[in-house]
């Protein structure tokens, strides 16, 4: 997910590039490009996680190359261990943002 400054503005994320297997991809199909509204609170999130980028990806390593999926499930159940939470995948997060929309 690549991000515009602008696009934080206006309290959208503009998707316009795909992570497959490591690699950055274009989306599918025509549909994959879109637009997804923000909240305020994580507009906010985001533009201070982004701070003064002007290009790149919204999560990247500090390198700049895209964070691969098993850094990203690990930490992820670093900090949901640390709350005495369950694991769970990152796929559970985008079906609970769905179910709260």
């Amino acid at each position: 997910m690549r991000f515009r400054r602008f696009g934080l503005a206006d309290g959208r994320v503009y998707i316009r590039r795909s992570i497959w297997e490591g690699e950055e991809v274009t989306v599918k199909t025509k549909q994959g490009y879109r637009a997804v509204t923000i909240d305020p609170i994580l507009t906010g999130m985001l533009a201070g996680h982004v701070g003064n980028r002007k290009t790149g990806r919204v999560f990247q390593t500090r390198t700049g190359t895209p964070i691969c999926k098993r850094n990203a499930r690990r930490r992820l159940n670093e900090l949901l261990k640390s709350l005495n939470l369950p694991k769970a995948g990152l796929h559970a997060f985008r079906h609970g943002r769905v179910s709260v929309l």
